[in-house]
């Protein structure tokens, strides 16, 4: 797991970096300029972010600012790292995305269980993630099965029709082709045009349970024979 370290102060980047590679599978990545630094995470994802406040070019709050503007940093932890105890400045970090904050001068303890913390945290954030896109994976190829199942389905009603009736069969054919036909000419979505000549057939489906005496009779049907055809 990365984690991106920014500050000016060689001494405190060095026992920083020191700290972060005690924590297992957790790789430091040094910064001494913020512009580098961002530069970096412009291309980049690290799971973790400590920044000090005071650096020439950005301040501490500058460089919080610019990394929650980026979508892909939107969600990475970042802890500012400051010798200001001031509730002004802490109010002021939490508001623009700061996650947490170390005071100076750094109490390693506090630094390892604060960042190991934090970096379960992430990895929880992470598994949650590729959990939900598994789910959401299984969930579309399921409804895509759904769907081609529900289309030879109707396929095969239709064919089932057209065997009973020539007619009947190219009657459900053409209304489907119909519906998709005025449906684009309406300027309705693809995905809605798709499902209106899919549906479209089961119109007519019904036609399948009535008594090929009352179907295919070639003259008018008495008033009995109607209510079955209507059935």
């Amino acid at each position: 797991m990365q984690v991106v370290i920014v500050d000016d102060d060689p001494s405190t980047l060095f026992i920083t970096s020191a700290v972060i590679r005690r924590i297992d599978d957790a790789e430091p990545i040094g910064m001494g300029s913020p512009l580098d630094a961002l530069d970096w995470l412009a291309g980049n994802t690290p799971d973790l972010i400590l920044i000090d406040h005071v650096m020439p070019d950005l301040d501490g709050m500058d460089v919080l600012e610019r990394i929650r503007a980026q979508r892909h940093l939107a969600d990475v932890p970042v802890v500012m790292i400051t010798a200001d105890t001031s509730v002004k400045l802490r109010v002021a970090a939490l508001e623009s995305g700061c996650t947490d904050f170390l005071t100076k001068p750094i109490i390693v303890p506090e630094l390892l269980a604060r960042a190991q913390n934090l970096l379960r945290l992430r990895l929880g954030q992470r598994m949650m993630r590729d959990q939900a896109a598994v789910l959401r994976s299984r969930v579309e190829e399921a409804t895509a099965q759904l769907r081609q199942q529900a289309q030879e389905l109707v396929a095969r009603l239709a064919r089932a029709a057209e065997y009973r009736d020539p007619e009947t069969g190219l009657h459900i054919e053409r209304m489907a082709c119909y519906s998709r036909v005025i449906a684009e000419s309406l300027g309705l979505d693809p995905d809605d045009c798709a499902r209106l000549a899919e549906a479209a057939p089961m119109h007519d489906i019904g036609k399948i349970g009535i008594p090929d005496a009352i179907l295919l009779k070639p003259g008018r049907l008495t008033d009995s024979e109607m209510r079955d055809d209507q059935f």
